[in-house]
């Protein structure tokens, strides 16, 4: 008997566009959770896409990397992201399938779409997922991220060039919404973290996904008593910095209410 459920039924291919440090992997994670779902962990299935992978092939490959995640603990970047409380069932439940590797799959799309036509000429629906969180902050943590790795402190001119790197990937967003060729939802970190019903039904709305009380109530033991405004422990924002940073931000409409304060 084979260890994959059934595929027959699955209607939607999720992906996730965005920024690294921004709230995917809980996301994911959550989605993951739901019983008609299967999202996985930065697999990066535009790359394997792109490697030839046939439909089926990529949907094992989903499957066996959300257990590959699930049997490590669920465990990533310092952070656990188990679901108290649900358990897969997939057989003949199984509607929905995707993967969460947002930034990559943004740099992905700088230039090229080609895969997500394909995706598409699977007779699926395509639901992309973009998920925003203040820029300072996903900035701040990759910094700290970088500077641990590379053992250094990182100048005004490293600050500047990651913030470069975070805003690439913005414009590709920005170009993939205004072509209105997909189906793009734009939801906020940290409104999913405040008012985690309103925002995450919402999401299951536009994903075609039922709103089960019993899931939600289990995701919800999972969400943060709050955003991490991890900007308020970084030394690198002096006033040039953040006015650079400002100044990036204000060219996409989904970050027009962010501000270093806010």
């Amino acid at each position: 008997m084979s260890h994959y459920p059934d595929f027959s039924e699955v209607q939607t291919f999720i992906l996730f566009v965005g920024y690294p440090r921004s709230g995917h992997s809980l996301l994911g994670a959550l989605l993951d959770a739901h019983p008609h779902a299967i999202v996985s962990h930065e697999l990066d299935a535009i790359d394997k896409l792109k490697e030839g992978y046939p439909q089926e092939q990529l949907y094992q490959a989903i499957v066996d990397q959300a257990k590959a995640f699930k049997a490590g603990g669920s465990k990533w970047m310092g952070y656990s992201y188990q679901i108290p409380g649900t358990e897969q069932a997939w057989s003949d439940q199984l509607t929905h399938i995707g993967d969460k590797r947002g930034g990559t799959t943004s740099r992905h799309l700088e230039n090229d779409w080609s895969m997500l036509e394909k995706i598409q000429s699977w007779g699926v629906s395509l639901k992309i997922i973009h998920l925003t969180r203040n820029p300072f902050d996903c900035i701040s943590t990759a910094i700290k991220k970088r500077e641990a790795e590379q053992q250094r402190s990182f100048s005004s001119v490293d600050v500047r060039r990651k913030a470069d790197h975070f805003f690439r990937k913005a414009k590709s967003v920005d170009v993939l919404i205004q072509s209105g060729q997909y189906e793009v939802y734009t939801m906020t970190h940290e409104k999913m973290i405040r008012d985690f019903h309103v925002e995450m039904t919402h999401l299951l709305q536009f994903l075609g996904l039922p709103p089960l009380p019993d899931y939600l109530a289990s995701c919800e033991q999972a969400i943060f008593s709050g955003p991490n405004k991890s900007r308020t422990a970084s030394s690198h924002w002096s006033e040039e910095n953040r006015a650079y940073v400002q100044e990036q931000m204000s060219a996409f409409p989904f970050f027009s209410h962010y501000s270093f304060d806010e």
